[in-house]
C-alpha cells in the first residue's frame, strides 16, 4: 500500500524521528501518537496501530510498552511530565500504567478506569507540578491547566464535540491545542505555522486530526488518524475506460522520483485525494534539515498569476464592472497616461493582449512603463509578460479604495493588494496569514540538483512587487484554491468562472475530450538562481480531476509529462 494520504506533518523534529515516521508509513502503519520527553534532543516515542518505536526515553517506560505489547495490549498513547527523568504515562486499549506522575492524576485515571471510562490521552503542561489533563472516551478532567483551555474544552463538550487530545507547547503560559473527535480544533499561541498547517490538513481532505506533539525545542508534529491510503475514489469513466487516481499519482511519482532535487503534488477527484512529496525542504548543509511536504509553503512563481486574476475579477464583479473596463481609470492620477495606454482593458491585461512589451515589476518601473505608452499594433499579437500581472495589483488596489495621499505609494499599493487577496481569497479558503515573502526563520529552500553544499534560494521578497509571482502557499493550499475555484462560488460566481476559462484570464486551455483541462504553470530559471530551478503547475480538468504540483530540478533531466501521466491513468 502506498500511503497517498499525508496524515503526518512535522516541523524540525529530530531527523531520525522524521525518517522513522516515513518508513512506518511506507510499511502501511497508521501513526497514532508521537511524544517527546522534557530533556529534548533525539528523544521520542512513536506509536502506530501495529507497534511502536522509542529513542532515548526512560528504560522502564520502553520495557513497560514491550510488556503490554507481548500481553496483546495495544499501546495508543504515551506522555512525559515536564520534570523529566523516569516520569511517564502509557495508555493502552485496555488500561494504563503511570510512573512518577502527579498522585492526583494517577488517582483520577484509576477512578475513571474503575468506572468503565476508557482512557484516551493524558497530557502535562510545561509549568509542572500538579498540572495535567486526562481525557476519556466520554469525558475529561483537568487540574491546573490554563483556565481558558479548560473553558474551551467544556465549551466543546457542551456542544457535543468529544475532546480527544490536548497539547501544551513547552514555551508555557496560555498556549494549548485542543482537538475533538468530529474534526474541530482550537489553538491558542501555538508555535509558528502550526495552526495554518492544521487548517490545511483539515480543509484539503486529509481527514480527522488526532493530536499535536510538542518538542522542547519548539518543534512539533501534527497527526491525523485517517486512513493513510486515502478515501476511496468515486467512479470516473469515459467511453469504456476508467480513471484511477491512484495510477495518476503513481505515474507522477514515477516520472519525478530520482530525477529532481525535490518534488510534491496533490491530486484530487471529488472526495478522493492523493498526495506525495520527496526530497529536502532544507538540507543538512542548510539547516534545519527537514523533508519537503505538501504542507510547506513556497513561492510557486507564475502560478501566482491565477490568484491575481481571481483578485482582479473579484473586485471588478464587486464594483459592478466588466472585463471590458479600461484599466487607466484605476491607475494613479499622478501618472501621465498616454492615449495608447488608455485603450487597455481588464480582459486584455489578464489575457496578455495589452500590447505591453516590458518585464518590469516595481512601482516606479511600472510608472515609467505606463507613461512611455504602447504600440497599438502590439495589441494584435499576444505576448506573455509578467508586467501585466504586476500592473494588475495597482488596478486592484485602486478599485479597493487606495488613496494617492499615501507617502510611500509602492508599499501602500502592494499592501492594499495583499490585504485584498487575504480577505477575499485566502480567508474564505481558511488559509491564515499568507505572506508574499519567505519565512524569516525557516523558509522552504530550492537547490541545484544535486544540492551539494548550496545555501539554496527561496526566490526573494515579493511583498513590494506582488502579482506576477510571490505568494507563499503550500501544495495543499494551492490544491484547495483550485478545488474551490473549479467547483464552488466561494471565490467567484459561476458566470465569472466560466468567463475566466473562456477568455483565458489567468488560466490556459489545453487538451481535448477526457483530457481537456485549464492550467497555469510557473517557472524560476536555474541560470538566474544559482542552478536552483523550479517548475510548478495547477490544473483543473473539465471532468473534475485536479492537480497542484511543484518540482525542483531542470526540465531536461526530469522529462516531466503531466498529460502522459494523466492519460496512462485511464484503463
Amino acid at each position: 500500500m502506498t500511503p497517498w494520504n499525508p496524515t503526518v506533518f512535522n516541523k524540525n523534529i529530530p531527523k531520525e524521528c522524521q525518517d522513522r515516521i516515513a518508513s512506518f508509513q511506507q510499511e502501511g502503519h497508521k501513526i497514532l501518537c508521537i511524544a517527546f520527553p522534557a530533556e529534548g534532543g533525539n528523544r521520542w516515542s512513536l506509536i502506530t496501530n501495529r507497534g511502536f518505536f522509542n529513542r532515548g526515553i526512560p528504560d522502564e517506560c520502553h520495557d513497560k510498552m514491550r510488556e503490554f505489547h507481548k500481553a496483546g495490549e495495544k499501546v495508543v498513547w504515551v506522555a512525559f511530565p515536564p520534570a523529566g527523568g523516569n516520569r511517564w504515562s502509557v495508555i493502552t486499549d485496555k488500561g494504563f500504567f503511570n510512573r512518577n506522575i502527579p498522585d492526583e492524576c494517577h488517582d483520577k485515571m484509576q477512578e475513571f478506569h474503575k468506572a468503565g471510562n476508557r482512557m484516551i490521552s493524558v497530557s502535562f503542561p510545561p509549568a509542572g507540578g500538579n498540572r495535567w489533563s486526562v481525557i476519556t472516551a466520554s469525558t475529561f478532567f483537568n487540574r491546573g491547566i490554563p483556565d481558558e483551555c479548560h473553558d474551551k474544552m467544556r465549551e466543546f463538550h457542551q456542544k457535543g464535540e468529544k475532546v480527544i487530545s490536548v497539547g501544551f507547547p513547552f514555551a508555557g503560559g496560555t498556549r494549548y491545542t485542543i482537538i475533538t473527535r468530529n474534526g474541530e480544533f482550537f489553538n491558542r499561541n501555538s508555535p509558528g505555522g502550526c495552526h495554518r498547517v492544521m487548517r490545511a490538513m483539515s480543509n484539503s481532505g486529509v481527514g480527522q486530526l488526532a493530536m499535536v506533539g510538542f518538542h522542547p525545542s519548539g518543534a512539533y508534529v501534527i497527526v491525523s488518524d485517517a486512513d493513510p491510503a486515502g478515501k476511496p475514489q468515486p467512479a470516473l469513466t469515459n467511453n469504456g475506460k476508467t480513471f484511477s487516481i491512484d495510477d495518476y499519482a503513481a505515474n507522477l511519482k514515477a516520472q519525478l522520483d530520482s530525477k529532481t532535487c525535490k518534488y510534491g503534488f496533490m491530486v484530487r477527484y471529488k472526495s478522493a485525494m492523493r498526495a506525495w512529496a520527496a526530497g529536502p525542504k532544507r538540507t543538512a548543509d542548510n539547516p534545519p534539515e527537514q523533508r519537503f511536504s505538501v504542507f510547506h509553503w513556497f513561492n510557486p512563481a507564475s502560478v501566482t498569476k491565477t490568484i491575481t486574476a481571481v483578485a482582479l475579477l473579484h473586485v471588478i464583479h464587486k464594483k459592478g464592472l466588466t472585463i471590458e473596463e479600461k484599466i487607466y481609470k484605476w491607475l494613479p492620477k499622478a501618472w501621465n497616461i498616454p492615449d495608447s495606454f488608455k485603450t487597455i482593458s481588464v480582459k486584455e491585461l489578464l489575457h496578455h493582449t495589452s500590447g505591453i512589451r516590458s518585464g518590469v515589476l516595481t512601482y516606479d518601473e511600472l510608472k515609467d512603463m505606463v507613461e512611455a505608452g504602447i504600440n497599438l499594433k502590439d495589441k494584435k499579437v499576444p505576448e506573455y509578460q509578467n508586467t501585466n500581472y504586476a500592473l494588475a495589483r495597482i488596478v486592484v488596489a485602486y478599485l479597493n479604495g487606495h488613496k494617492s495621499s499615501n507617502a510611500d505609494q509602492a508599499s501602500a499599493t502592494a499592501q492594499n493588494f495583499i490585504k485584498y487577496c487575504q480577505a477575499n481569497i485566502f480567508d474564505p479558503l481558511g488559509i491564515p496569514g499568507v505572506e508574499w515573502k519567505p519565512d524569516a526563520d525557516d523558509p522552504t529552500e530550492f537547490y541545484p540538483n544535486p544540492p551539494g553544499d548550496s545555501a539554496g534560494t527561496s526566490y526573494g521578497d515579493w511583498s513590494l512587487r506582488p502579482g506576477s509571482a510571490g505568494v507563499h502557499l503550500s501544495l495543499a493550499e494551492l490544491s484547495l484554491f483550485v478545488a474551490k475555484l473549479a467547483d464552488t462560488d466561494v471565490l467567484l460566481p459561476q458566470a465569472i468562472r466560466t468567463q475566466m476559462d473562456n477568455e483565458g484570464l489567468g488560466l490556459g486551455k489545453h487538451g481535448s475530450g477526457k483530457g481537456e483541462y485549464y492550467s497555469k504553470g510557473g517557472y524560476f530559471p536555474g541560470r538566474k538562481n544559482g542552478g536552483a530551478e523550479l517548475h510548478s503547475v495547477i490544473a483543473k480538468y473539465t471532468n473534475g480531476v485536479q492537480l497542484a504540483l511543484v518540482y525542483n530540478g531542470d526540465s531536461a533531466t526530469a522529462q516531466f509529462d503531466m498529460e502522459k501521466a494523466y492519460n496512462d491513468a485511464w484503463k
